[in-house]
């Protein structure tokens, strides 16, 4: 037997040393008044645990609520976000086959002639 760490020989002298101080007259008077304050400390505990749970109950539906919104939210973007790109990824394909192709060819590093006659360096008037 062991309570909150008292074993039997610290009960006894406890109960010694109450019998001592509080008297043989009083002291069935003072185990009735301690258990019911032991007694109305159970019930308190008991009703904040009953009313944290509830809280604790009520948080994780809300928190259930919140985590299938963000579930169909996500989906939705991903659902927007594949038609968009199937959309632009068509538009770019079309784009490449109505465009004729053309090759570029590179001659030269060197920059185009001027329009300029030969012969002719000064501006007009």
């Amino acid at each position: 037997m062991d309570f909150l760490g008292i074993g039997l020989p610290e009960l006894l002298l406890i109960m010694v040393v109450a019998f001592i101080v509080v008297g043989p007259h009083r002291l069935p008077q003072t185990a009735v008044q301690i258990a019911r304050v032991v007694k109305s400390l159970r019930r308190y505990a008991a009703a904040v645990t009953a009313d944290l749970r509830g809280e604790l109950d009520e948080l994780t539906k809300e928190y259930e609520e919140v985590k299938g919104e963000l579930k169909q939210l996500r989906a939705s973007v991903n659902e927007t976000t594949a038609a968009v790109t199937t959309e632009a990824e068509r538009v770019i394909s079309e784009g490449r086959q109505a465009l004729p192709r053309q090759t570029i060819v590179e001659t030269t590093s060197e920059p185009p002639p001027t329009n300029a006659p030969p012969g002719d360096t000064a501006p007009a008037p």
